[in-house]
């Protein structure tokens, strides 16, 4: 007696039927697998008569192949399309063969068993998934579609076609990056699984492409429902404050943040509240062509959110609203802060050299002290400009490029009053006479009287807590009942 390795089914006549090997085991990338549960799968189909599953390549290359005899010698197996669909509802997704090699019959030992050895390989070339091959259209399919044919070893690859249907794997993904990222185009990993056809990845690339070019919007909250809410950035060139508001939106709907140029990288800086409201303005139409157009601010972004809104309605464009959180307002003015706003400039033009230096490189202690006079000693801001810090200095130049701005804007805005609805979301705990005062100078700046909704917050904490909810939801709900279709 010797163990043959064989696998057979004992019969009620005492017959041994022979049904496989028991050492018959592989491994594919990662996964142990019995391709005996495979053919077992496959021969249940009632077109396929007999299946014998084997592996092709090595390594990383390694596939499942599937051979298989028509159970109707005078009928064809079904498609690869047919059949991947079919192991789908039966097998996991790494069970499934590459490829399916129709044969009239299986090659066989001198001793009636399949010869595997003498399978022949693969018919190269590309797997039929679609009944119709289309070929790439553009430039970015066609890199798209030869990275993934090199990398899967087939002979050309259609638009609509599957990456995974077509033999890939999560181990060849990183070289498909790789390769059309070669190819000078921008692509990652998350873009292959989120869509994984050659016009998927195309068009996400494309997006990659256009939002390069974006220099100030970013998406807090992405969604589907035109028109979009254009958030403009605070005093400090920041927008992470808007990712509060933008929880309570409802679902498919979008929050785009315009961030100060100047934060990050060589990007320079914008110095006036009407070149920031001509950029952003541009970088908006880009993104959503046609109106109506939400603008939103916080403090003193409000007066370039007012400005975006008077230039697109001046544009000829739909202005569905402009809604204002805790708007900034000028207050009394020092009489001698014109000699102050001079000095302020020449500040800010060593304040640029520090930051153009290399690191490390600070401001002299005289410098520091004039930039930093109204914040206080551990503020975060003030702390990262006394070590020297590329970031903290930059967004200490927006502070100050930004007051200069607004109060230069704040001086003139009523002289060119806006035709259309603004919201104002009044802090309910900042003194009277300053909402008092505030409300007076948009008043000025409006032709229409401004609807107003108290919110429970100071001015520094509107984006927050309560406030945040109250204003995200009164903005979901508007959304909903005027421009959700």
């Amino acid at each position: 007696m010797y163990r043959t390795g064989d696998r057979v089914r004992w019969l009620a006549d005492g017959r041994l039927e022979y049904v496989g090997r028991v050492d018959e085991q592989v491994k594919v990338r990662g996964y142990r697998i019995e391709p005996a549960e495979i053919e077992t799968v496959l021969t249940a189909h009632p077109a396929v008569g007999s299946a014998v599953v084997t592996v092709t390549g090595e390594g990383d290359a390694a596939r499942l192949a599937a051979y298989l005899v028509p159970a109707d010698p005078a009928e064809n197996i079904p498609a690869p399309g047919e059949l991947r669909e079919y192991l789908r509802s039966r097998l996991p997704a790494f069970m499934i063969p590459a490829s399916f090699t129709e044969l009239s019959a299986f090659p066989l030992t001198p001793g009636g068993k399949i010869d595997r050895a003498a399978l022949p390989d693969p018919e190269p070339g590309r797997v039929d998934l679609s009944d119709r091959y289309v070929a790439p259209r553009t430039k970015i399919e066609r890199a798209v579609a030869k990275a993934w044919a090199d990398a899967l070893g087939v002979d050309r690859v259609g638009v609509d076609d599957n990456f995974f249907e077509l033999g890939g794997h999560s181990l060849l993904v990183t070289q498909i990056v790789a390769r059309i990222r070669a190819a000078g185009y921008d692509t990652s990993v998350g873009d292959l699984f989120d869509r994984p056809t050659v016009a998927g990845v195309a068009a996400q690339i494309e997006a990659h492409l256009a939002e390069a070019r974006l220099r100030s919007a970013v998406r807090i909250r992405r969604g589907d429902i035109v028109p979009a809410v254009y958030a403009v950035h605070s005093i400090t060139g920041e927008v992470a404050a808007y990712a509060g508001l933008a929880d309570h939106l409802g679902e498919g709907q979008q929050l785009i943040a315009l961030q100060e140029r100047g934060l990050v990288g060589d990007d320079r800086p914008l110095r006036t509240v009407g070149t920031m409201a001509a950029a952003y303005l541009r970088e908006v139409f880009q993104l959503q062509p046609d109106g109506p157009y939400l603008f939103a601010a916080q403090s003193g972004g409000c007066y370039i959110a007012l400005e975006m809104a008077r230039r697109a309605a001046a544009a000829g464009k739909e202005v569905g609203g402009v809604f204002l959180m805790g708007p900034a307002f000028l207050g009394a003015r020092d009489p001698g802060s014109r000699a102050t706003d001079q000095e302020t400039r020449r500040l800010l033009a060593r304040l640029d050299d520090a930051i153009q230096a290399p690191p490390g490189t600070r401001l002299s202690p005289a410098d520091e002290d004039q930039l930093l006079r109204f914040r206080e000693p551990d503020d975060r801001i003030a702390v990262a400009v006394r070590e020297g810090d590329k970031h903290g200095m930059r967004i200490m130049r927006a502070v100050t490029i930004n007051g200069l701005a607004y109060t230069s804007y704040g001086r003139s805005m009523h002289r060119k009053p806006f035709d259309g609805r603004v919201v104002l979301f009044m802090p309910g705990e900042d003194p009277q006479e300053i909402r008092e005062q505030a409300l007076e100078q948009w008043r000025a700046a409006l032709v229409r009287e401004p609807e107003i909704v108290d919110v429970p917050a100071e001015h520094s904490t509107v984006l927050r807590g309560d406030s945040a909810r109250v204003i995200g939801t009164w903005l979901r709900t508007e959304i909903t009942r005027r421009w959700r279709r």
